[in-house]
């Protein structure tokens, strides 16, 4: 029997899942199943033996726009535009984000067609997702992250994020926050202040370059709080609204000297009750909490949300961000490699394997041309190599996806 035709007899072997992201699934009764070995291309069968995502579209959006000059997936191109006052899609030559995430879609599904969106801010995101549904894109990944979000699928980018779900595929990353993000209520110490705490124990962000950013959210949208950094009980940076996207946080971006500072936010002078969420992106959080650490617009309802993983050290790295969301939805759907094996480029992140499983959807796509979104997430879930406690979990979701299994998935369904 060939490799292919083994790996799409597998599919016997994983248990069905139903519904989409919000449904807890039993543990399955087979143990976690081996992973693939590093290095292999599970795909490759797939595009010998015709399945290389001919005629669907996959739409990008990403702020670090693309190369459509020396890349090698040009000529996959069908559409590109920048979204937003002084936007360009070439972005100055600081564009290798994009170009690696339309990279990782074409390696899987080199016959797919690309329409490739930049963007500047928040609007320019929902300009660009309105584009795409006018085009009837098939798959969109979205390899990019908004701070400063309650979580709970309320603001207008992720609502906009919602609605191109109900009729397009939906791959959205789970985000790199990992533990560098904290959850909690207001509780405050004295007066109207409190000190950030996990377990008793500061929550402390460590500065090394100088730079610090930081974001502030809650629920509900009528109390008002913001928070300051503070080293050996002064104060060093005051936060400042960031009115975006009609949510009520509050933002630090300033340069500050390398060190150990603590967080304190300023609010109502009793408890509240009230759910804020601390998140540091591109920094660290000593004492932070991996759980709930989705980053939007992966906590739209409706995406196929990716977590990363490690396919060298077969492990889903601590900075993929899990669930669940604010309103209790579980987060994670799959995981797929953060760093396809492509012209010896060495990025990794969840923006990639989002990339990668937007690339399997092309391939499930085409392989059964009537396959709806809720038909194309739940091959890629029933699929999924389990390689996590059985059945879902926070961290794996339903597990690795797998490129023939998901193609075998999807032609099950429409025997």
């Amino acid at each position: 029997m060939s490799r292919l035709a083994a790996l799409l007899a597998a599919i016997g072997l994983v248990s069905a899942a139903v519904g989409g992201a919000v449904v807890l699934h039993a543990p399955a009764e087979t143990p976690p199943e081996e992973p693939p070995l590093y290095g292999t291309a599970d795909y490759t069968g797939l595009h010998e033996a015709g399945v290389t995502g001919e005629n669907v579209t996959v739409g990008i959006v990403d702020p670090s726009g693309f190369d459509l000059q020396g890349a090698g997936y040009t000529d996959s191109v069908l559409a590109a535009q920048a979204f937003g006052d002084g936007k360009t899609l070439a972005n100055g030559g600081t564009n290798g984000h994009g170009t690696t995430v339309a990279e990782t879609v074409t390696t899987v599904a080199p016959d797919s067609e690309l329409y490739l969106a930049a963007f500047g801010d928040e609007s320019d995101y929902r300009d660009a997702l309105a584009w795409f549904a006018a085009n009837d894109v098939d798959v969109v990944v979205l390899p990019t992250s908004f701070y400063g979000k309650s979580g709970d699928g309320t603001a207008r980018s992720i609502r906009a994020t919602s609605r191109l779900a109900r009729d397009t595929v939906v791959i959205a990353a789970s985000g790199n926050l990992g533990e560098s993000n904290w959850r909690g209520g207001y509780v405050p110490d004295e007066g109207s202040t409190m000190t950030v705490r996990n377990g008793g124990d500061p929550v402390t962000v460590e500065v090394s370059n100088g730079r610090v950013r930081l974001w502030l959210s809650w629920t509900p949208v009528d109390e008002r709080y913001r928070f300051r950094l503070v080293r050996n009980g002064s104060t060093v940076a005051t936060s400042e609204p960031y009115p975006g996207d009609s949510v009520p946080n509050h933002r630090i971006d300033a340069e500050v000297a390398g060190g150990t500072y603590e967080v304190v936010i300023d609010g109502p002078a009793n408890a509240t009750g009230t759910t804020l969420r601390l998140e540091a992106p591109g920094g660290r959080l000593e004492n932070g909490q991996r759980e709930a650490s989705l980053v939007a617009p992966a906590t739209a309802r409706g995406v196929t949300v990716v977590g990363a993983y490690d396919a060298e050290n077969g492990t889903v790295p601590t900075y993929s961000g899990v669930g669940p969301t604010a309103d209790g939805r579980n987060g994670v759907d799959v995981i797929a490699p953060a760093s396809p094996t492509m012209g010896g480029d060495t990025r990794s992140g969840t923006s990639y394997a989002a990339a990668y499983a937007a690339g399997v959807s092309a391939l499930v796509m085409s392989a059964d041309g009537s396959a709806d979104p809720t038909e194309v997430e739940r091959a890629l879930e029933r699929s999924a190599v389990d390689l996590g406690p059985p059945g879902w979990d926070a961290e794996n979701g339903h597990g690795l996806v797998d490129s023939p299994r998901a193609v075998a998935a999807v032609r099950s369904e429409g025997d």
